[in-house]
């Protein structure tokens, strides 16, 4: 059976298991004993399978690592080592379990933490029922309030923030930082090859580096609930954790895209030195074809680049849904353009000021592997039931952050269409 289905089969058991502790908990009860001896069979066989996937995953492994070294990511120090990229459909959890057990709490089981249990302890001071989730806490309440959310729960936060970033769903790499720094080397040229006549010297050529560091930057996030719900929710955990990875991904998007550079953001595409760019005029254009794509296709291409995917504003989708022929048909899109696929994201403004006009927008072609999102492995959590009206309004405010940031590899390998606007 191969990891996929392995993978697949693990999640369908944690779910059961994670059945049987919310039911128990959304009634305010221990586990039966019945319920205990199935939850304790259903965690011994996804000890069985973890240790299968394990086994099967160290030839993925070694097939990973080339990747990534293909990919230009030498980590500095030790020099030759890979830097651990992960790819859209590769898990931060899956990250520790494999290569950092030893940020897991000991004896506990990542399936068994919940975050509505954690956060409903730190918010009455209760900690019936959630005593894996205190035990797994990586420290104790600092003079904010603030806790070290445990690795398996940020981890998953972080995996659904991630899922919510088109940046990464269009191929960025997601780097774990386990410091608040990370340096590596990046190519800056590639050495060259020419042919040699007989008994004549070799023409000498040689790659050129440059470095890339990744220091982490804080990325908050606040949510606020009912104190009835954190109360009696059975499902409070996916709330808040669908609630913190919706304003995290979207932020995680706006910086890799619009990032300014100057602290504390990151520096996205946008503002980044080294992308090629296709100017739509000094007061921006509508688009009444495809050529300005086809342009920039050409421009990653040139640039030894491969454009995989397209990202830009809702609205720009919409442009180019409605482009029309002279007939009135839809209009034909080429090859290249077809080719790309295609993410539409909000982080895109559609309101920049170019020239006169103060509703342009833009979009990146490109290859989005080149993006590295270094993202630290723990998240930060506090709440509170006084902070602003939330005391008189009988809610909690739930504050979040995670610590991140952006590199470019090859800036060239990116193509930004500048200055769109819409049509009169």
């Amino acid at each position: 059976m191969r990891v996929v289905e392995l993978r697949q089969q693990r999640k369908i058991l944690a779910n059961i298991a994670k059945e049987i502790l919310d039911a128990a908990e959304a009634e305010k009860r221990e586990l039966t004993a019945e319920e205990r001896e199935r939850f304790d069979g259903l965690q011994a066989t996804i000890d069985q399978l973890n240790a299968e996937i394990q086994k099967l995953e160290a030839e993925e492994e070694r097939a990973k690592k080339l990747a990534a070294k293909e990919a230009g990511l030498a980590i500095d120090p030790p020099v030759g080592d890979a830097v651990r990229a992960l790819r859209p459909n590769e898990r931060m959890t899956d990250y520790l379990l494999r290569e950092r057990r030893d940020l897991l709490p000991d004896g506990i089981r990542p399936e068994e933490l919940s975050l509505g249990r954690l956060i409903r302890g730190l918010v009455v001071g209760d900690w019936k029922g959630a005593e894996a989730e205190k035990r797994a806490m990586a420290t104790t309440p600092d003079s904010l309030g603030g806790v070290l959310v445990p690795h398996p729960l940020s981890a998953r936060i972080i995996d659904l923030a991630r899922a919510k970033a088109q940046v990464i769903e269009a191929g960025g790499l997601s780097v774990p930082m386990d410091s608040s720094t990370l340096k590596f080397a990046k190519v800056l040229s590639d050495a060259s090859a020419t042919w040699k006549a007989e008994n004549a010297p070799i023409t000498e050529s040689d790659m050129t580096f440059g470095s890339i560091e990744l220091k982490a930057k804080t990325l908050p996030a606040l949510v606020r609930c009912s104190v009835e719900l954190l109360e009696d929710a059975a499902n409070l955990s996916s709330v808040v954790e669908t609630s913190l990875a919706q304003v995290l991904g979207l932020a995680l998007d706006k910086a890799a895209l619009m990032g300014s550079g100057t602290d504390p953001e990151p520096l996205g595409l946008y503002n980044a030195s080294g992308v090629n760019k296709i100017d739509m005029g000094a007061n921006g254009a509508a688009l009444t074809d495809y050529s300005p794509f086809s342009r920039a296709v050409q421009a990653v291409l040139e640039a030894n680049g491969i454009p995989v995917a397209v990202l830009y504003a809702p609205r720009t989708a919409g442009e180019l849904d409605r482009l029309v022929d002279s007939t009135g048909q839809p209009l034909q899109a080429p090859e290249s353009f077809r080719n790309l696929k295609k993410y539409p994201t909000t982080q895109i403004p559609t309101n920049l000021t170019k020239g006169t006009a103060t509703n342009a927008s833009f979009a990146v072609v490109g290859d989005f592997s080149q993006i590295l999102i270094g993202m630290r492995t723990t998240i930060t959590i506090e709440v509170s039931r006084e902070g602003g009206d939330a005391f008189k309004n009988l809610q909690v405010l739930i504050r979040a952050y995670l610590r991140a940031d952006v590199a470019i590899a090859r800036p060239n390998h990116f193509c930004i269409i500048d200055g769109i606007i819409p049509p009169a």
